[in-house]
């Protein structure tokens, strides 16, 4: 993936706010960061598609495909937390220490088979306090730790192959504050890279059948779940 610097100067040259082999002011790409890291924010994996509904962890916990997007709030340190062995494609996990307990007795995050903040070994956690969330890249097969990304840094999770669409979608973002507004083609390609982005990350709920209704509507079985 470009950098964050890269992206930047790809999305005001879109909005021609800078001109070919321009670099932005520190204070333009500051502002342009921040609009960035909140793009980075809404999208799926970090926010943008199923929410991460809570669970409170008072025990070792093996975690399967379907219990994740989750939120885990641990009460407790010296507890282990297994990893999915098949995670899903940008699903994304976030632990809490809610006690403060971690620096006394950490919790251990076992990694099962895949990588986890770019090692391959499992991750002892003793941050008093800690709130972290990981998305799992599987082009990787990393679990990569969700910050605020600076100006150097890749667009994490977001695949190589999506930044111009990063770029793009970054430009419509900032182009009312610029004044300078995107082309009408320009805005048809942002509805193509957003449909690209969430199509790769976006995470359905996965459907159930309700036997009591499936005599409904004749041959059709009535499906539940949240999309």
């Amino acid at each position: 993936m470009g950098t964050a610097r890269e992206t930047i100067s790809r999305a005001l040259r879109r909005i021609r706010v800078l001109g070919l082999g321009e670099a932005p002011s520190s204070a333009m790409a500051a502002d342009a960061l921040d609009h960035l890291n909140l793009w980075l924010r809404r999208l799926a994996g970090y926010g943008g598609s199923l929410p991460a509904p809570s669970r409170l962890v008072s025990a070792s916990l093996a975690l399967a495909r379907d219990d994740l997007p989750a939120v885990l709030l641990c009460d407790r340190g010296g507890v282990t937390i297994t990893l999915p062995s098949d995670p899903r494609d940008g699903v994304r996990l976030t632990i809490v220490d809610v006690n403060g307990l971690f620096a006394a007795s950490g919790l251990t995050v076992a990694r099962n088979g895949w990588r986890i903040e770019g090692g391959a070994a499992d991750l002892l956690l003793t941050t008093p306090g800690l709130n972290r969330t990981w998305i799992y890249r599987a082009d990787l097969g990393d679990w990569l730790r969700a910050t605020d990304i600076v100006l150097l840094d890749a667009l994490l999770p977001l695949h190589p192959d999506l930044d111009a669409d990063a770029a793009l979608l970054l430009a419509r973002d900032m182009s009312g504050e610029y004044g300078m507004m995107l082309t009408e083609h320009d805005m048809r390609e942002c509805r193509s890279a957003e449909n690209r982005i969430y199509g790769r990350y976006a995470q359905p709920r996965a459907a159930t059948f309700d036997p009591a209704l499936s005599g409904l509507g004749g041959n059709r079985r009535a499906i539940t779940g949240d999309f």
